[in-house]
């Protein structure tokens, strides 16, 4: 039997793998949602208010605190007051940095904090009194007096089953690939062994030895990325490697250095996942201790637009492709800045929306990422404006609960949009290629009709790695990277990786309801968002629901910068859902329990 025959045969053991390792994950992450929402309706432990009515001292109840509890006449505030001058929302206690504040929310709200009128956020220690309308309220910090603080549910258990298929789906693809090499092709197979092994050794030693040293440390979400890492290794060395066309052998110059620069991209794929790999548990460290990545929200202020300004200045790109977001450095490398700058974006919008923001932050926020959509307009890399804009709005409406202001936000970014197709000729093409799809082949929608044949030949369980033509779809290892994956392992596939994405945000949203400060609740919503939406506006529109945009499926399409940020972006994200709840308080010196009567 030829390789095209084994190859086809494989197909039905490579899908029922993906297949049932995703619907296993997704089990796992429906369960443990379920679990951290029933923990959530629990309020902070360690921290309450003692309330008490001016007019009548004996009527005194202990009020639940919450990361965030507003106090306010509103229906929707966590501690109602109903009686004249409170506003709506009046005021606002939350947690920051491991200290509590005290903070008005309107203008002209009258709050009083031990005698004295509090105009901004102010910190809030044990005993304070707080004045507002006709109550007081008395913060108690009852760690002093050796209340416990409630730990957090377990992570869910891992899926074992679901590693092991992972491990025969890493295996057989790496056999079937090691035999797919040939001719001159053929004295590659070492390094293509050596790449697989060490992303093999690395992942599993993280596997084994992190759950045992970071308490809480998600194991589901870990197998995710592993396992979308699998499915992007055994097809980037496909796409690299398989079915090539070469210059003739004639040409000696030409024939090899057509072979050097595959090779080499190859490696840069490869090593840019090793590496992340390699950093993963610092990252995960610094995300976990030290509250680090709040203070590098500061930086990322300064350093989001300046990425971009420098990609404009010094970045380069083929003009077909519309963007110019490579910089060229050295040895043939080059990096792309925007991928990373979409990090820092996020620790911003963690910083802001770490409590209710007042007003005037709204809008100093609403003016720094309107200059940074600016620069992406500049670019152009619209696609980064179309995964950001919504995660900024899903962040805003979770931690605002503003949903009408959330609405007209969604209103000025389709204007943004309308603006971009007026001023850009390169979003003019991507919108006529995408509404003249049905009626007509053409230039600007020739790479989305190609794709949508190849993921009409594949049909439910795909033609088998390696036998798929993906030589004939424009930038079929990046932008179309999702056609060839329907095209050879099937639509079943296909729609499994959608499922692993959703896997990703469920994990990253059911941390957040049970985070213990704004930061890490918003932060956590962000980046699990950043996974789907990049995932959706992919699949979108290389299927042709959306007007494509050239985004990179994350852990799967060509691109060191890209896989390198991603495997960051998820090491800070298992590393803030690790963190604790008494890890997010200020520490204080508790003191010893005294004998009693003499007798300990």
């Amino acid at each position: 039997m030829t390789l095209a025959g084994i190859a086809h045969l494989a197909r039905y053991a490579f899908a029922g793998a993906i297949v049932l390792a995703a619907v296993l994950l997704l089990h796992k992450s429906l369960r443990g949602m379920r679990q951290k929402m029933r923990w959530a309706l629990h309020p902070v432990h360690g921290f309450f208010l003692i309330e008490s009515d001016v007019l009548d001292r004996t009527q005194a109840r202990a009020q639940k605190l919450y990361h965030t509890t507003i106090i306010g006449s509103s229906r929707i505030a966590d501690i109602r007051r109903k009686e004249r001058g409170v506003r709506k929302n009046h005021a606002m206690i939350y947690l920051f940095n491991g200290v509590w504040y005290l903070r008005p929310l309107e203008s002209g709200a009258d709050i009083w904090l031990n005698g004295k009128p509090v105009d901004k956020d102010t910190k809030l220690t044990h005993s304070d009194s707080i004045g507002l309308g006709t109550a007081r309220f008395d913060f108690i910090d009852d760690r002093l007096f050796g209340s416990p603080i409630l730990a957090k549910p377990a992570s869910s258990e891992e899926s074992p089953f679901a590693i092991l298929l992972t491990l025969a789906l890493l295996f057989s693809g790496g056999v079937l690939l090691f035999f797919l090499l040939r001719g001159p092709y053929a004295p590659l197979r070492p390094a293509l062994m050596i790449s697989f092994g060490g992303f093999v050794f690395l992942s599993l030693l993280w596997r084994l030895i992190l759950p045992h040293v970071i308490p809480g440390f998600d194991r589901i979400l870990y197998q995710t990325m592993h396992l979308l890492a699998v499915i992007g290794l055994i097809l980037q060395a496909r796409l690299t490697f398989v079915g090539r066309v070469l210059p003739e052998v004639t040409d000696k110059v030409a024939y090899n250095a057509r072979i050097d620069q595959l090779a080499r991209s190859f490696y840069v794929q490869a090593g840019a996942l090793l590496l992340g790999l390699l950093i993963l548990p610092l990252v995960i460290a610094i995300a976990r201790r030290g509250r680090l990545l709040e203070k590098l929200a500061y930086a990322g202020i300064v350093l989001t637009p300046l990425f971009y300004a420098a990609t404009y200045v010094l970045g380069g790109g083929l003009e077909t492709h519309g963007a110019r977001l490579w910089i060229h450095l050295p040895f043939g490398v080059t990096l792309q800045l925007t991928e990373f700058a979409k990090i820092l974006f996020v620790l911003v919008l963690a910083y802001v929306f770490k409590n209710r923001p007042t007003a005037k932050q709204q809008w100093l926020f609403a003016l720094w990422a309107l200059f940074n959509f600016g620069l992406m307009f500049m670019l152009p890399d619209l696609g980064s404006i179309m995964i950001l804009l919504p995660v900024t709005l899903i962040v805003f409406a979770v931690m605002t609960s503003e949903f009408l202001k959330t609405f007209l936000l969604l209103v000025g970014g389709s204007a943004l949009a309308l603006v971009a197709y007026r001023l850009f000729p390169y979003v003019q093409r991507r919108i006529f290629g995408w509404m003249s799809l049905w009626d007509e082949i053409n230039d600007q929608n020739r790479q989305i009709v190609y794709g949508l044949q190849a993921v009409a030949r594949g049909g439910l369980f795909g033609v088998g790695v390696g036998n798929g033509a993906p030589g004939g779809i424009p930038l079929a290892a990046s932008d179309m990277v999702f056609s060839v994956l329907a095209e050879e392992f099937g639509m079943l596939v296909g729609l499994s990786v959608v499922v692993l994405f959703i896997v990703i945000w469920l994990r990253g949203a059911s941390s957040a309801v049970i985070a213990r400060d704004g930061f890490s609740s918003s932060f956590l919503f962000g980046a699990a968002s950043i996974f789907f939406m990049e995932a959706i506006i992919v699949i979108g529109g290389t299927t042709g629901l959306i007007p494509l945009t050239g985004v990179t499926l994350p852990f799967i399409a060509q691109g060191g910068s890209s896989i390198l940020a991603k495997v960051i972006m998820m090491g800070l994200l298992l590393g803030v859902q690790t963190r604790t709840e008494a890890d997010a308080y200020e520490k204080v010196q508790v003191p010893e329990p005294q004998p009693l009567g003499g007798i300990t």
